[in-house]
Formats: C-alpha cells, structure tokens, sequence
C-alpha cells in the first residue's frame, strides 16, 4: 500500500540537515517541531507548485489578471513580503499567513489562527496589519508587500471609500508610518502559493504562532 506521506519524507531529511549544520557552524538551535513544520510547508508549497488542481474561481487564460505596479522604481531591492488570509464563511477560525524574504537573512514566515474575522476582506486586512507589525518589530523598514486580493490594494490607496473599516485602516496608517518605505501591489494567486498554504494550515490552530527563519 502507497504510503500518503511519503513525499514529505525527502524534505524532513533536508531540514534535519539544514538544523544540524546550524547548530554545527552557527550556534543556532531549531527545534524538532520546527523542523517538521518547515518540511510540511516547503513539501505542500512543492507539490501545489508542480500539480495545481483546477480552481473555480479561475480566470479565462485570455484575461489579463490585474496588476498593480510597484510604485517605487528600486523597490525591487527591497525585502519581499507576501501575505494572505484563509476565511470560511461557516468557520470560527481565521488563519493568517506571511512570507518575508530577504537576501541576506533568507524568509521569514509567519501563521497565526485567531477568531473569525467578520468577513473575507477583514481577514485579508487583519493578514496585513499582522505582518506590518512583525516586520516592524524586527525593525525592516523598507519592504514590498504583496497580495492576491485587489481590494486590499485599492482599500490602501483610498481609506475613505471604505468607511467600514475605518478603525483598522487607522490601525494601517500607523503602522505604514513606521516604515522608511513601503509599497504594496496586487499579484496573482498563481504568485501567491506559499503564503496560501501558511494561511490555510494556521486556520485549523487556534491561538497558534509560528514565526521562523528558513
């Protein structure tokens, strides 16, 4: 009989490597749940990557998918970070995903799954303002944020057309003051896969945080 994990048994062997040579040559200590996390992440963003099922929502490959452009012309420099909600409207947990990227220091990831925001778009939001302020307190302050979901851009760029959210669109403005610079453009959800994934699997963790460097 075919075993259903099998695929994950590969990258579980590559993480406990990557933790040994750490811990050998930086000192640093990754748990065993941590690895195990990282190599259930990595094998299903891999397997998504290579063997995408039919979406319903999928757009006719005739239409152009919008796209924002960066609004800043060496914004390409800066740390890349993408971000995404998974949001049910019969469940009673948001999940929250992140995904910092970094030359230097390689990703960051993060996922959290709390209660269940009012609405789709809520979550979408909440999934942003969460990020801004991780990525603040590890003081980058110059990043790209990207997003599958368009209203969170145009919400960005005119907070008075959306009176509903007026509290969180505060919470936004403050937080967007932190940075030195910061963008944030739509991409599509082909684009958007890890981060998916990240929000997807926080949701059925309630109260559960996990930032971590790869």
């Amino acid at each position: 009989m075919t075993d259903p994990q099998k695929d994950i048994y590969p990258w579980i062997l590559w993480y406990i490597w990557k933790a040994r040579n750490d811990k050998i040559f930086n000192g640093k200590e990754i748990s065993p749940v941590d690895t195990l996390i990282h190599a259930k992440i990595e094998s299903e963003s891999w397997k998504l990557a290579n063997d995408p099922e039919e979406d319903e929502d999928a757009t006719d490959e005739t239409t152009p998918t919008p796209w924002l452009p960066i609004t800043l012309p060496d914004a390409p420099r800066f740390p890349i970070c993408q971000v995404d909600a998974s949001w049910t409207g019969s469940g009673l947990v948001t999940g929250l995903g992140w995904s910092l990227k970094e030359d230097r220091s390689g990703e960051t990831f993060g996922l959290q799954g709390c209660r269940r925001s009012l609405s789709v778009l809520h979550a979408e939001l909440e999934s942003l303002l969460w990020a801004m302020s991780c990525i603040k307190d590890r003081l980058t302050l110059s990043v790209h944020f990207q997003t599958d979901c368009l209203d969170l851009v145009n919400m960005s760029e005119s907070p008075s057309d959306w009176p509903s959210f007026l509290s969180e669109l505060e919470v936004f403005r403050n937080l967007r003051e932190s940075f030195i610079n910061f963008t944030l453009s739509h991409i599509p959800r082909s684009s958007n896969v890890r981060t998916d994934i990240l929000a997807k699997k926080s949701s059925s963790k309630r109260h559960f945080l996990f930032p971590n460097h790869s």
